[in-house]
């Protein structure tokens, strides 16, 4: 008989108070079914599309109670995050590529099954990858989604290479702060783009990351000064913001990895070198701004949409970071009874890094048991 072990679980829809559906529940691991493995899971990573599942929102109709987390890693292996949804792989053009982030009906784990915020997960057995020999559990969890993606974006979409200028718009974010560390380690001029910058002041960046029980980088750092500094250490070679003019303080950029949307659109277009490439991964200020399609074809710009990437990608971006003995960037480590707080630490924004949470758990869990989902 299996025993019940701890699971962060979105427990029911709740668009308005999305923290109010977490619960952790104890769950029975499930049975494995043919070509199926049961992995550890030492750390899982969170991201905001954690937040859609306990909204409610997802492009796949959502079913619960279930377990959360699209990252995870745990004993030298990581974990490829996309699913595949199709009932015919051969006519769906992702599936027969092998590149599931292209499906017609790709979900995440997390989603379609239970994901990785427990101490163990049932995947598939190909979407289990070796970690990078240099990282930790806590290290390598960070990678399957927002450096995933980072990675898609630089090396896939936008072809970049060595001494290429790329303007990094939300550069705060998940995704932007992972394509400024791989663009540094490849050797491109990396300009990371922030909303506003203050004055600087004194700023305790050890202490303030061990504020409220969590080991590493705090989001609410005491201004955007700390924050300038830390994407500057991060490998950021310029730090500009939304009312900077980037031709005139950078010149003309090779790549915009645009992860902002309405916002930032019009400005990113301006600031491509004629055959530029704008690659497109978020919308989070809006998505749909003027397109300035004059600009497009007139000085011949590439747009270009990326949303995670193929589990090549995760096993190239795997090598990359062991070849480059980069370290992604951890902004906060919880125990996993503390998911709570490690979700309000998300909630409340500008964290310079993942959030990640580590498995071991000694909560008591003497509520009745769920049977977990596949």
């Amino acid at each position: 008989m299996s025993l019940a072990q701890p699971a962060v679980m979105a427990t029911r829809a709740m668009p308005k108070d999305p923290l109010a559906a977490l619960a952790l529940l104890p769950l029975i691991p499930p049975p494995l079914s043919a070509g199926e493995v049961r992995a550890v899971v030492r750390a899982g990573a969170l991201n905001h599309h954690d937040l859609w599942t306990l909204r409610g929102v997802s492009a796949v109709p959502l079913s619960y109670p279930r377990v959360m987390g699209s990252d995870g890693a745990g004993d030298g292996v990581l974990f490829y995050p996309v699913l595949g949804g199709c009932q015919d792989p051969s006519r769906c053009y992702g599936c027969s590529h092998d590149d599931l982030s292209l499906c017609e009906r790709s979900s995440l784990i997390g989603e379609s099954r239970d994901g990785t915020l427990a101490p163990s997960v049932v995947l598939p057995a190909d979407h289990v990858v070796a970690s990078p020999r240099h990282l930790s559990d806590i290290e390598a969890a960070c990678l399957p989604s927002a450096y995933l993606t980072a990675y898609r974006q630089l090396f896939r979409a936008a072809q970049t290479g060595a001494g290429d200028t790329i303007l990094v718009t939300g550069a705060t974010g998940g995704i932007g702060v992972a394509a400024i560390q791989l663009g540094s380690a490849l050797g491109a001029r990396m300009i990371a783009q922030i909303r506003t910058r203050a004055q600087p002041r004194a700023v305790d960046i050890q202490a303030a990351g061990q504020a409220g029980g969590a080991e590493g980088f705090a989001d609410d750092l005491a201004d955007d000064f700390a924050v300038e500094k830390e994407l500057l250490a991060l490998g950021a070679d310029r730090v500009l913001t939304l009312d900077d003019d980037v031709k005139s303080q950078v010149g003309p950029v090779d790549v915009v990895l645009e992860n902002v949307g309405e916002a930032t659109w019009k400005s990113s277009l301006r600031a491509l070198r004629p055959g530029g490439t704008l690659v497109v991964s978020g919308a989070t200020s809006g998505a749909n701004p003027p397109a300035d399609l004059r600009r497009i074809f007139w000085r011949g710009l590439r747009v270009i949409g990326v949303s995670l990437g193929s589990r090549s990608d995760l096993e190239h971006l795997v090598s990359f970071v062991e070849d480059t003995r980069m370290r992604p960037r951890v902004a906060a480590v919880y125990p996993l009874e503390q998911a709570r707080e490690a979700f309000t630490h998300l909630m409340r924004g500008r964290v310079l890094g993942k959030i990640v949470l580590q498995m071991e758990s000694s909560a008591d869990l003497s509520v009745a048991p769920i049977t977990g989902s596949p």
